[in-house]
């Protein structure tokens, strides 16, 4: 395994009491993101259950701006909604918000996945 972060791979990681404090599912996600070479920082605390850290660790793989949604307060539904209009080019801020629920902000993610195809079909039709 590579080397990260001044020597820190999982192997040296699992013999620290720190690991201990997740269990076996968040420990899986912090393995997969040394293994991936992702900041765990970002994720690896005990805030994050095993799924929301997932949604933050695939976000770093895809060099997106996870500070939209790297907050406990959002499920992973709600994180997966925001990660994938960060990575569609949508104005996530609109629906990044912990007070929304996962519906509301599907609405609003959709919405704006609409208002873009929109403004692409014409974008086209003024370039012929």
């Amino acid at each position: 395994m590579n080397k990260i972060y001044n020597n820190l791979t999982y192997e040296n990681l699992i013999k620290t009491d720190w690991i201990e404090q997740f269990d076996k599912y968040q420990q899986g996600e912090i393995k997969r993101g040394i293994e991936k070479q992702v900041d765990i920082v970002v994720y690896a605390k005990t805030d994050y259950d095993s799924f929301q850290m997932f949604e933050i660790r695939i976000g770093l793989q895809g060099n997106l701006d996870v500070s939209y949604y790297a907050n406990p307060d959002f499920s992973a539904t709600e994180m997966n909604l925001i990660r994938t209009g960060l990575r569609k080019g949508l104005d996530v801020s609109e629906y990044a918000k912990p007070e929304l629920t996962w519906q509301e902000m599907q609405e609003i993610r959709k919405r704006l996945e609409r208002k873009q195809d929109y403004e692409k079909r014409i974008q086209k039709l003024n370039c012929r």
